[in-house]
Protein backbone atom coordinates (compact mmCIF):
# COMPACT_ATOMS: atom_id res chain seq x y z
CA UNK A 1 0.00 0.00 0.00
CA UNK A 2 1.50 3.38 -0.91
CA UNK A 3 1.43 5.93 1.54
CA UNK A 4 -1.58 7.94 1.52
CA UNK A 5 -1.96 11.58 2.00
CA UNK A 6 -4.64 14.02 2.81
CA UNK A 7 -7.52 13.57 4.92
CA UNK A 8 -10.49 12.14 2.09
CA UNK A 9 -7.73 9.10 1.79
CA UNK A 10 -7.19 8.72 5.48
CA UNK A 11 -11.43 8.74 6.28
CA UNK A 12 -11.40 5.68 3.42
CA UNK A 13 -8.93 3.93 5.04
CA UNK A 14 -11.10 4.02 8.27
CA UNK A 15 -14.03 3.14 6.71
CA UNK A 16 -11.69 0.07 5.50
CA UNK A 17 -10.73 -0.64 8.82
CA UNK A 18 -14.21 -1.29 10.42
CA UNK A 19 -15.37 -3.12 7.35
CA UNK A 20 -12.11 -5.59 8.26
CA UNK A 21 -13.93 -6.90 11.62
CA UNK A 22 -16.98 -7.10 9.97
CA UNK A 23 -16.07 -9.69 7.14
CA UNK A 24 -16.56 -12.88 8.96
CA UNK A 25 -13.14 -15.09 8.01
CA UNK A 26 -15.09 -17.79 5.68
CA UNK A 27 -16.27 -15.37 3.37
CA UNK A 28 -13.41 -13.50 1.97
CA UNK A 29 -13.64 -12.96 -1.52
CA UNK A 30 -11.27 -15.27 -3.81
CA UNK A 31 -8.45 -14.31 -3.98
CA UNK A 32 -6.64 -12.24 -7.32
CA UNK A 33 -3.95 -14.58 -9.12
CA UNK A 34 -0.38 -14.27 -7.41
CA UNK A 35 2.96 -13.30 -9.69
CA UNK A 36 3.60 -16.08 -11.99
CA UNK A 37 7.43 -17.27 -11.96
CA UNK A 38 9.92 -19.74 -13.18
CA UNK A 39 11.19 -21.66 -10.02
CA UNK A 40 14.62 -21.22 -9.28
CA UNK A 41 17.37 -18.59 -8.50
CA UNK A 42 19.08 -17.22 -5.41
CA UNK A 43 18.33 -13.87 -3.93
CA UNK A 44 20.92 -11.75 -1.42
CA UNK A 45 18.49 -9.93 1.19
CA UNK A 46 20.31 -7.48 3.47
CA UNK A 47 18.98 -6.73 6.76
CA UNK A 48 20.28 -3.53 8.81
CA UNK A 49 21.31 -5.83 11.62
CA UNK A 50 21.59 -9.39 12.87
CA UNK A 51 18.92 -10.97 14.23
CA UNK A 52 19.79 -12.09 18.25
CA UNK A 53 18.23 -15.57 17.46
CA UNK A 54 15.47 -16.93 15.07
CA UNK A 55 13.30 -18.31 18.04
CA UNK A 56 10.18 -15.87 17.21
CA UNK A 57 8.83 -17.39 21.01
CA UNK A 58 11.79 -15.16 22.55
CA UNK A 59 12.81 -12.94 19.79
CA UNK A 60 11.61 -9.02 20.06
CA UNK A 61 14.16 -7.69 17.21
CA UNK A 62 12.43 -6.45 13.74
CA UNK A 63 15.09 -8.26 11.71
CA UNK A 64 14.65 -11.83 13.34
CA UNK A 65 11.13 -11.22 12.24
CA UNK A 66 11.68 -10.00 9.35
CA UNK A 67 13.59 -13.93 8.57
CA UNK A 68 11.15 -16.05 11.09
CA UNK A 69 8.69 -14.49 8.77
CA UNK A 70 10.03 -16.57 6.05
CA UNK A 71 10.23 -19.66 8.31
CA UNK A 72 7.71 -20.13 10.30
CA UNK A 73 3.39 -19.78 9.63
CA UNK A 74 0.47 -18.88 11.20
CA UNK A 75 -2.72 -20.02 12.50
CA UNK A 76 -5.18 -17.30 11.04
CA UNK A 77 -3.82 -14.79 8.18
CA UNK A 78 -5.83 -11.89 6.54
CA UNK A 79 -6.75 -11.42 3.09
CA UNK A 80 -4.07 -9.41 1.26
CA UNK A 81 -7.23 -7.56 0.26
CA UNK A 82 -10.12 -7.16 2.17
CA UNK A 83 -8.49 -7.68 5.42
CA UNK A 84 -10.68 -10.43 6.14
CA UNK A 85 -9.63 -13.50 8.79
CA UNK A 86 -8.52 -16.11 7.18
CA UNK A 87 -7.27 -19.83 6.84
CA UNK A 88 -3.78 -20.29 7.65
CA UNK A 89 -2.57 -23.20 9.47
CA UNK A 90 -6.33 -23.55 10.80
CA UNK A 91 -8.98 -24.23 8.35
CA UNK A 92 -11.55 -23.13 9.87
CA UNK A 93 -12.96 -21.88 13.64
CA UNK A 94 -16.20 -21.20 15.84
CA UNK A 95 -16.20 -19.17 18.47
CA UNK A 96 -18.29 -20.19 21.36
CA UNK A 97 -21.79 -17.72 22.42
CA UNK A 98 -19.39 -15.71 25.44
CA UNK A 99 -16.52 -15.65 23.40
CA UNK A 100 -14.81 -17.56 25.91
CA UNK A 101 -13.45 -20.66 23.69
CA UNK A 102 -11.94 -20.63 19.96
CA UNK A 103 -11.83 -24.21 18.77
CA UNK A 104 -10.08 -24.74 15.47
CA UNK A 105 -9.71 -27.34 13.29
CA UNK A 106 -6.24 -27.60 11.65
CA UNK A 107 -5.07 -28.32 8.70
CA UNK A 108 -4.02 -31.80 7.60
CA UNK A 109 -0.94 -33.08 5.70
CA UNK A 110 1.15 -30.80 7.24
CA UNK A 111 4.51 -31.31 8.05
CA UNK A 112 7.54 -29.25 10.05
CA UNK A 113 11.08 -28.54 8.40
CA UNK A 114 12.43 -31.73 10.42
CA UNK A 115 9.28 -34.28 9.26
CA UNK A 116 7.39 -34.17 12.42
CA UNK A 117 3.85 -34.00 11.69
CA UNK A 118 1.87 -30.47 12.66
CA UNK A 119 -1.17 -31.25 14.53
CA UNK A 120 -3.16 -29.67 18.19
CA UNK A 121 -0.26 -31.50 20.35
CA UNK A 122 1.90 -28.64 18.28
CA UNK A 123 0.05 -25.97 18.84
CA UNK A 124 -0.40 -26.60 22.44
CA UNK A 125 3.13 -26.77 23.03
CA UNK A 126 3.72 -23.60 21.02
CA UNK A 127 1.28 -21.32 23.22
CA UNK A 128 2.16 -22.94 26.27
CA UNK A 129 5.83 -21.86 25.69
CA UNK A 130 4.92 -18.53 24.62
CA UNK A 131 3.13 -18.09 28.02
CA UNK A 132 5.57 -20.16 30.53
CA UNK A 133 7.23 -17.54 32.62
CA UNK A 134 10.41 -19.71 31.93
CA UNK A 135 10.14 -17.98 28.35
CA UNK A 136 9.59 -14.77 28.93
CA UNK A 137 7.98 -13.75 25.40
CA UNK A 138 8.91 -10.23 25.32
CA UNK A 139 6.48 -9.72 22.20
CA UNK A 140 4.24 -12.68 21.59
CA UNK A 141 3.29 -12.54 25.47
CA UNK A 142 1.93 -9.24 25.34
CA UNK A 143 -0.19 -9.42 22.58
CA UNK A 144 -1.52 -12.24 24.11
CA UNK A 145 -2.39 -10.66 27.36
CA UNK A 146 -3.36 -12.48 30.93
CA UNK A 147 -6.66 -14.07 28.57
CA UNK A 148 -5.69 -17.77 27.78
CA UNK A 149 -6.77 -19.85 30.35
CA UNK A 150 -5.82 -23.10 28.55
CA UNK A 151 -4.87 -24.33 25.20
CA UNK A 152 -6.91 -27.63 25.32
CA UNK A 153 -6.00 -30.75 22.64
CA UNK A 154 -9.41 -32.01 21.68
CA UNK A 155 -8.34 -34.55 19.27
CA UNK A 156 -4.76 -34.90 17.56
CA UNK A 157 -6.49 -32.07 14.62
CA UNK A 158 -8.68 -30.12 16.56
CA UNK A 159 -7.91 -27.38 19.43
CA UNK A 160 -9.42 -25.03 21.95
CA UNK A 161 -8.29 -22.48 23.41
CA UNK A 162 -10.24 -21.55 26.71
CA UNK A 163 -10.26 -18.46 27.65
CA UNK A 164 -10.37 -16.40 30.97
CA UNK A 165 -12.42 -13.68 29.93
CA UNK A 166 -13.91 -12.76 26.45
CA UNK A 167 -11.21 -11.55 24.36
CA UNK A 168 -12.16 -9.15 21.26
CA UNK A 169 -8.55 -9.24 19.96
CA UNK A 170 -7.49 -12.76 19.74
CA UNK A 171 -7.94 -13.65 16.40
CA UNK A 172 -5.97 -10.41 15.49
CA UNK A 173 -2.89 -11.67 17.61
CA UNK A 174 -2.89 -15.10 15.66
CA UNK A 175 -2.05 -13.36 12.74
CA UNK A 176 0.88 -10.92 14.43
CA UNK A 177 4.09 -12.75 12.99
CA UNK A 178 6.17 -10.07 14.08
CA UNK A 179 4.75 -10.79 17.83
CA UNK A 180 6.11 -13.88 17.61
CA UNK A 181 3.11 -15.68 17.93
CA UNK A 182 3.66 -18.74 15.91
CA UNK A 183 3.94 -22.55 15.62
CA UNK A 184 6.92 -24.29 16.53
CA UNK A 185 8.69 -27.76 16.16
CA UNK A 186 8.29 -29.31 19.66
CA UNK A 187 10.97 -32.19 18.92
CA UNK A 188 12.98 -29.13 17.74
CA UNK A 189 12.87 -27.45 20.61
CA UNK A 190 13.37 -30.57 22.16
CA UNK A 191 16.28 -31.72 20.58
CA UNK A 192 17.97 -28.09 20.35
CA UNK A 193 17.42 -26.76 23.89
CA UNK A 194 18.42 -23.43 24.32
CA UNK A 195 19.85 -23.56 20.98
CA UNK A 196 16.77 -23.61 18.93
CA UNK A 197 16.90 -20.08 18.05
CA UNK A 198 20.36 -20.69 15.84
CA UNK A 199 18.92 -23.83 14.57
CA UNK A 200 15.17 -22.95 13.78
CA UNK A 201 12.33 -25.43 12.55
CA UNK A 202 9.11 -23.93 11.34
CA UNK A 203 6.29 -25.12 8.49
CA UNK A 204 7.12 -21.95 6.63
CA UNK A 205 8.21 -22.11 2.65
CA UNK A 206 11.95 -21.72 3.38
CA UNK A 207 14.00 -23.70 5.52
CA UNK A 208 16.79 -22.84 7.64
CA UNK A 209 20.09 -24.26 6.08
CA UNK A 210 23.38 -22.07 7.91
CA UNK A 211 23.98 -19.40 10.19
CA UNK A 212 27.97 -18.15 10.56
CA UNK A 213 27.77 -15.04 12.74
CA UNK A 214 28.13 -11.95 11.71
CA UNK A 215 28.55 -12.76 8.01
CA UNK A 216 24.89 -14.85 6.85
CA UNK A 217 22.24 -16.83 7.10
CA UNK A 218 21.25 -19.09 4.41
CA UNK A 219 17.16 -20.41 3.94
CA UNK A 220 16.34 -22.56 1.30
CA UNK A 221 13.31 -23.48 -0.43
CA UNK A 222 10.80 -26.14 1.58
CA UNK A 223 10.21 -28.78 -1.33
CA UNK A 224 7.33 -29.91 0.66
CA UNK A 225 5.37 -27.10 1.00
CA UNK A 226 1.90 -26.71 -0.17
CA UNK A 227 -0.49 -25.32 2.33
CA UNK A 228 0.35 -21.71 1.33
CA UNK A 229 -2.36 -19.36 2.79
CA UNK A 230 -4.06 -18.16 -0.65
CA UNK A 231 -5.76 -15.79 0.84
CA UNK A 232 -2.57 -13.88 1.93
CA UNK A 233 0.04 -15.36 -0.88
CA UNK A 234 -2.55 -15.84 -3.34
CA UNK A 235 -1.50 -18.94 -4.73
CA UNK A 236 0.02 -22.34 -3.31
CA UNK A 237 2.79 -24.63 -3.41
CA UNK A 238 6.63 -23.98 -3.01
CA UNK A 239 8.00 -21.22 -2.83
CA UNK A 240 9.95 -19.98 -6.58
CA UNK A 241 13.21 -19.29 -5.26
CA UNK A 242 15.77 -22.13 -4.61
CA UNK A 243 17.82 -19.93 -1.99
CA UNK A 244 18.08 -16.85 0.04
CA UNK A 245 21.61 -15.27 1.76
CA UNK A 246 20.40 -13.17 4.35
CA UNK A 247 23.18 -10.51 4.94
CA UNK A 248 23.55 -7.97 7.89
CA UNK A 249 24.55 -4.27 7.18
CA UNK A 250 24.12 -1.86 9.78
CA UNK A 251 25.00 1.19 8.28
CA UNK A 252 22.26 2.08 5.84
CA UNK A 253 24.32 3.72 2.89
CA UNK A 254 26.13 0.47 2.23
CA UNK A 255 23.07 -1.22 2.14
CA UNK A 256 21.95 1.12 -0.54
CA UNK A 257 25.32 0.33 -2.26
CA UNK A 258 24.91 -2.83 -2.46
CA UNK A 259 21.53 -2.31 -4.13
CA UNK A 260 22.79 -0.74 -6.58
CA UNK A 261 26.01 -2.37 -7.62
CA UNK A 262 23.94 -4.99 -8.01
CA UNK A 263 25.64 -7.55 -4.47
CA UNK A 264 21.80 -7.22 -2.98
CA UNK A 265 18.21 -7.85 -4.52
CA UNK A 266 16.27 -7.00 -1.44
CA UNK A 267 17.32 -4.66 1.53
CA UNK A 268 14.97 -4.03 4.63
CA UNK A 269 14.91 -1.50 5.88
CA UNK A 270 15.96 1.06 3.17
CA UNK A 271 16.17 4.25 5.01
CA UNK A 272 14.04 7.72 4.17
CA UNK A 273 17.86 9.22 3.68
CA UNK A 274 18.22 6.85 0.61
CA UNK A 275 15.02 6.22 -0.93
CA UNK A 276 15.41 9.31 -3.11
CA UNK A 277 18.83 7.53 -4.25
CA UNK A 278 16.85 4.33 -5.16
CA UNK A 279 14.13 6.07 -7.05
CA UNK A 280 16.44 7.80 -9.43
CA UNK A 281 18.10 4.49 -10.10
CA UNK A 282 16.16 2.74 -13.23
CA UNK A 283 17.21 -0.69 -12.26
CA UNK A 284 15.44 -0.45 -9.02
CA UNK A 285 12.06 -0.23 -7.06
CA UNK A 286 11.46 1.30 -3.80
CA UNK A 287 8.38 -0.73 -2.34
CA UNK A 288 6.78 0.89 0.78
CA UNK A 289 3.78 0.03 3.02
CA UNK A 290 2.84 2.22 6.32
CA UNK A 291 2.75 0.06 9.47
CA UNK A 292 -0.56 -0.68 10.74
CA UNK A 293 -0.76 0.06 14.60
CA UNK A 294 0.27 3.51 16.29
CA UNK A 295 2.27 5.56 15.01
CA UNK A 296 5.63 7.47 16.42
CA UNK A 297 4.86 9.50 19.35
CA UNK A 298 6.49 11.03 22.08
CA UNK A 299 5.46 10.12 25.25
CA UNK A 300 4.95 12.41 27.97
CA UNK A 301 5.34 11.27 31.44
CA UNK A 302 3.06 12.46 33.67
CA UNK A 303 3.94 12.03 37.10
CA UNK A 304 7.55 13.46 37.07
CA UNK A 305 7.41 17.55 37.24
CA UNK A 306 7.43 19.46 35.03
CA UNK A 307 5.36 17.86 33.34
CA UNK A 308 3.33 15.89 35.68
CA UNK A 309 0.86 19.89 35.11
CA UNK A 310 -1.52 19.07 32.11
CA UNK A 311 -0.82 23.16 30.91
CA UNK A 312 3.17 22.43 30.24
CA UNK A 313 2.58 19.04 28.17
CA UNK A 314 -0.33 21.10 26.36
CA UNK A 315 2.16 24.11 25.50
CA UNK A 316 4.81 21.08 24.05
CA UNK A 317 1.31 20.19 22.37
CA UNK A 318 1.33 23.57 20.76
CA UNK A 319 4.96 24.04 19.90
CA UNK A 320 6.37 20.90 18.78
CA UNK A 321 6.32 21.03 15.08
CA UNK A 322 6.15 17.23 13.32
CA UNK A 323 6.65 18.40 9.53
CA UNK A 324 9.86 19.99 10.79
CA UNK A 325 10.91 17.28 12.43
CA UNK A 326 10.04 14.90 9.70
CA UNK A 327 11.46 16.89 7.00
CA UNK A 328 15.05 17.30 8.88
CA UNK A 329 15.15 13.64 10.07
CA UNK A 330 13.39 11.77 7.17
CA UNK A 331 13.61 13.70 4.53
CA UNK A 332 9.81 13.95 4.33
CA UNK A 333 9.34 10.67 3.66
CA UNK A 334 7.11 9.55 6.57
CA UNK A 335 3.27 10.99 6.52
CA UNK A 336 2.82 13.43 9.86
CA UNK A 337 0.71 11.52 12.22
CA UNK A 338 -2.18 13.72 14.09
CA UNK A 339 -2.86 10.96 16.82
CA UNK A 340 -2.55 7.75 18.13
CA UNK A 341 -3.27 5.11 15.53
CA UNK A 342 -2.43 4.95 12.02
CA UNK A 343 -4.89 5.05 9.39
CA UNK A 344 -4.77 1.49 8.66
CA UNK A 345 -5.42 0.73 12.06
CA UNK A 346 -9.03 -0.59 13.35
CA UNK A 347 -10.42 2.48 15.38
CA UNK A 348 -8.75 4.95 13.86
CA UNK A 349 -10.53 8.28 13.79
CA UNK A 350 -9.83 11.22 12.09
CA UNK A 351 -11.77 13.24 14.28
CA UNK A 352 -8.85 12.72 16.66
CA UNK A 353 -6.22 15.47 15.21
CA UNK A 354 -3.64 17.22 17.19
CA UNK A 355 -3.54 20.12 15.05
CA UNK A 356 -7.39 20.69 15.44
CA UNK A 357 -7.03 20.18 18.86
CA UNK A 358 -3.73 22.36 19.71
CA UNK A 359 -2.68 24.45 16.70
CA UNK A 360 0.81 25.48 16.37
CA UNK A 361 1.13 28.26 18.32
CA UNK A 362 4.14 29.50 20.10
CA UNK A 363 2.33 32.54 21.94
CA UNK A 364 -0.60 29.95 23.48
CA UNK A 365 2.31 28.04 24.21
CA UNK A 366 3.80 31.11 26.39
CA UNK A 367 0.79 31.90 27.62
CA UNK A 368 0.13 28.04 29.42
CA UNK A 369 3.97 28.24 31.03
CA UNK A 370 2.79 31.55 32.17
CA UNK A 371 -0.66 30.21 33.93
CA UNK A 372 1.18 27.36 35.11
CA UNK A 373 4.05 29.69 36.95
CA UNK A 374 6.90 29.43 34.53
CA UNK A 375 8.13 32.70 34.32
CA UNK A 376 10.99 33.83 31.48
CA UNK A 377 14.10 34.41 33.65
CA UNK A 378 17.26 35.82 33.15
CA UNK A 379 18.76 33.83 29.72
CA UNK A 380 15.59 33.55 28.94
CA UNK A 381 15.36 30.26 30.64
CA UNK A 382 11.63 29.46 32.38
CA UNK A 383 12.26 29.09 36.06
CA UNK A 384 9.91 28.68 38.91
CA UNK A 385 10.38 28.45 43.04
CA UNK A 386 13.84 28.78 41.53
CA UNK A 387 14.40 25.42 39.28
CA UNK A 388 14.63 26.09 35.60
CA UNK A 389 12.00 24.36 33.34
CA UNK A 390 14.04 21.64 32.24
CA UNK A 391 13.04 18.16 30.36
CA UNK A 392 14.72 15.05 29.84
CA UNK A 393 14.51 13.25 26.34
CA UNK A 394 15.58 9.44 26.12
CA UNK A 395 16.62 8.41 23.30
CA UNK A 396 18.79 5.87 21.19
CA UNK A 397 21.78 7.16 19.49
CA UNK A 398 21.02 7.80 15.71
CA UNK A 399 17.87 9.05 14.11
CA UNK A 400 15.95 8.44 17.20
CA UNK A 401 17.71 11.10 19.43
CA UNK A 402 17.98 13.22 16.28
CA UNK A 403 14.17 13.62 16.64
CA UNK A 404 14.87 14.81 20.59
CA UNK A 405 17.57 17.40 18.89
CA UNK A 406 14.69 19.00 16.51
CA UNK A 407 12.26 19.44 19.30
CA UNK A 408 15.47 20.87 21.80
CA UNK A 409 15.86 23.64 19.01
CA UNK A 410 11.78 24.15 18.51
CA UNK A 411 10.96 24.59 22.57
CA UNK A 412 14.48 26.19 23.03
CA UNK A 413 12.45 29.62 22.16
CA UNK A 414 9.87 29.39 24.67
CA UNK A 415 12.70 28.90 27.58
CA UNK A 416 12.42 25.35 27.71
CA UNK A 417 15.80 23.34 28.03
CA UNK A 418 15.87 19.74 26.74
CA UNK A 419 18.12 17.06 27.76
CA UNK A 420 18.69 14.38 24.83
CA UNK A 421 20.52 11.92 26.44
CA UNK A 422 21.24 8.79 24.28
CA UNK A 423 21.35 5.48 25.81
CA UNK A 424 21.70 1.76 24.82
CA UNK A 425 19.85 -1.52 25.91
CA UNK A 426 18.86 -2.48 28.33
CA UNK A 427 19.87 1.36 30.10
CA UNK A 428 17.50 2.68 28.13
CA UNK A 429 13.93 0.59 28.63
CA UNK A 430 15.13 0.70 32.41
CA UNK A 431 15.93 4.59 32.82
CA UNK A 432 12.26 4.83 31.44
CA UNK A 433 10.49 2.65 33.09
CA UNK A 434 12.21 3.87 36.38
CA UNK A 435 10.27 7.03 35.11
CA UNK A 436 14.02 9.59 34.78
CA UNK A 437 12.48 10.67 31.06
CA UNK A 438 10.14 13.38 30.60
CA UNK A 439 9.83 12.20 27.21
CA UNK A 440 10.73 9.27 25.13
CA UNK A 441 9.62 8.11 21.52
CA UNK A 442 7.47 4.72 20.91
CA UNK A 443 5.33 2.93 18.09
CA UNK A 444 3.73 -0.40 18.17
CA UNK A 445 2.10 -2.37 15.00
CA UNK A 446 -0.32 -3.96 15.39
CA UNK A 447 -3.98 -3.79 13.16
CA UNK A 448 -6.09 -4.04 16.49
CA UNK A 449 -6.26 -1.08 19.09
CA UNK A 450 -7.44 -2.21 21.50
CA UNK A 451 -4.55 -4.62 23.09
CA UNK A 452 -1.52 -2.15 22.05
CA UNK A 453 -3.31 1.16 23.88
CA UNK A 454 -3.99 -1.33 26.81
CA UNK A 455 -0.37 -1.88 27.01
CA UNK A 456 0.76 1.42 26.50
CA UNK A 457 -1.47 3.54 29.11
CA UNK A 458 -3.05 0.84 31.48
CA UNK A 459 -1.99 1.95 34.50
CA UNK A 460 -0.48 -1.74 35.21
CA UNK A 461 1.90 -1.30 32.38
CA UNK A 462 3.27 1.28 34.26
CA UNK A 463 7.41 0.56 35.81
CA UNK A 464 7.32 -2.81 34.29
CA UNK A 465 5.54 -3.03 31.06
CA UNK A 466 5.32 -0.10 28.41
CA UNK A 467 2.95 2.76 29.91
CA UNK A 468 6.01 5.56 29.80
CA UNK A 469 3.09 8.06 30.36
CA UNK A 470 2.71 6.57 33.64
CA UNK A 471 -0.70 8.32 33.05
CA UNK A 472 -2.96 6.51 36.05
CA UNK A 473 -6.84 7.15 36.76
CA UNK A 474 -9.72 4.70 37.13
CA UNK A 475 -12.17 5.59 34.73
CA UNK A 476 -9.51 5.72 31.87
CA UNK A 477 -8.02 2.02 32.95
CA UNK A 478 -11.71 0.75 32.97
CA UNK A 479 -12.16 2.21 29.65
CA UNK A 480 -8.76 -0.15 28.20
CA UNK A 481 -10.20 -2.96 29.90
CA UNK A 482 -13.70 -2.94 28.63
CA UNK A 483 -12.07 -2.34 24.91
CA UNK A 484 -10.22 -5.80 24.95
CA UNK A 485 -13.32 -7.71 26.21
CA UNK A 486 -16.48 -5.61 24.49
CA UNK A 487 -17.40 -8.16 21.52
CA UNK A 488 -20.01 -5.78 20.14
CA UNK A 489 -17.75 -4.35 17.44
CA UNK A 490 -19.84 -1.10 17.46
CA UNK A 491 -19.42 -0.50 20.63
CA UNK A 492 -15.81 -1.49 21.17
CA UNK A 493 -14.71 1.01 18.10
CA UNK A 494 -16.90 4.24 19.90
CA UNK A 495 -14.52 3.20 22.80
CA UNK A 496 -11.11 2.96 21.00
CA UNK A 497 -11.89 6.63 19.40
CA UNK A 498 -12.57 7.37 23.08
CA UNK A 499 -9.47 6.68 24.38
CA UNK A 500 -7.82 8.72 21.25
CA UNK A 501 -9.71 11.25 22.33
CA UNK A 502 -8.50 10.88 26.19
CA UNK A 503 -5.02 10.91 25.17
CA UNK A 504 -5.05 13.77 22.87
CA UNK A 505 -7.22 15.91 25.35
CA UNK A 506 -4.68 15.01 28.53
CA UNK A 507 -1.54 15.28 25.90
CA UNK A 508 -0.03 12.56 27.23
CA UNK A 509 1.63 11.68 23.80
CA UNK A 510 2.90 13.63 20.71
CA UNK A 511 2.09 12.10 17.73
CA UNK A 512 5.39 12.40 15.01
CA UNK A 513 4.62 10.13 12.19
CA UNK A 514 2.88 7.10 10.93
CA UNK A 515 5.97 4.34 10.21
CA UNK A 516 6.73 3.76 6.72
CA UNK A 517 8.75 0.70 6.15
CA UNK A 518 10.81 0.77 2.82
CA UNK A 519 12.24 -2.38 0.90
CA UNK A 520 14.54 -1.52 -2.01
CA UNK A 521 14.74 -4.01 -4.69
CA UNK A 522 16.56 -5.08 -8.05
CA UNK A 523 14.14 -5.07 -11.15
CA UNK A 524 16.19 -8.19 -11.84
CA UNK A 525 13.22 -10.08 -9.37
CA UNK A 526 9.56 -9.06 -9.13
CA UNK A 527 6.90 -10.61 -6.70
CA UNK A 528 8.28 -9.14 -3.70
CA UNK A 529 5.56 -7.53 -1.10
CA UNK A 530 4.80 -6.53 2.41
CA UNK A 531 3.02 -8.63 4.53
CA UNK A 532 0.05 -6.18 4.88
CA UNK A 533 -0.77 -7.15 8.58
CA UNK A 534 2.90 -7.05 9.97
CA UNK A 535 4.54 -4.62 7.84
CA UNK A 536 7.19 -7.06 6.84
CA UNK A 537 8.79 -8.69 3.72
CA UNK A 538 6.99 -11.65 1.94
CA UNK A 539 9.14 -13.41 -0.40
CA UNK A 540 7.13 -16.28 -1.43
CA UNK A 541 6.06 -15.29 -4.67
CA UNK A 542 9.80 -13.52 -5.43
CA UNK A 543 10.82 -14.71 -8.97
CA UNK A 544 13.67 -14.00 -11.02
CA UNK A 545 12.50 -12.36 -14.11
CA UNK A 546 13.65 -13.63 -17.25
CA UNK A 547 15.03 -11.39 -20.01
Amino acid sequence: MKGLRGSGSRTVLAALAILLFLVPAQSAPAPQAAPQGTPGGRITYVLGGEPPSLDPHVSEAWFAFAVTNLLYDQLVVRHRRTGAFSPGLAESWQRNADATQYTFKLRRGVKFHDGTPFNAQAVKFSFDRILSPQTKSPAAAPLLGDNIKSTDVVDDMTVRFVMKRPYAGFLDALTLSYGGITIVSPAAVQRSGQDFGQRPVGTGPFMFKEWIPRERIVLVRNPDYNWAPEAQAGRNGQAYLEEITVRFVIESTVRTAMLTTGQADVIYRLEETDAHLVRSNQNLNVVRIIRPGTGSMMQVNTQRGPTDDLRVRRALMHVINMDEVNRIVYNGEPENAVGVLAPNTVGYTPEVNIRRRYPLDNARAAALLDEAGWRVGAGGTRTKDGQPLRLVNICFAGLHCRIGEVMQSQVRPLGIQMEVRALGQPANIQATQRGEAHLRSIGWGGTDAAQLLHFLYHSSNIGGGWNFTFYKDAKFDQLLTETTTEMVEAKRLRQIREIQRIVLDQAISIPIFYYTWMMGTSKRIDGAVFDQTNALPLLYNVHMVRR
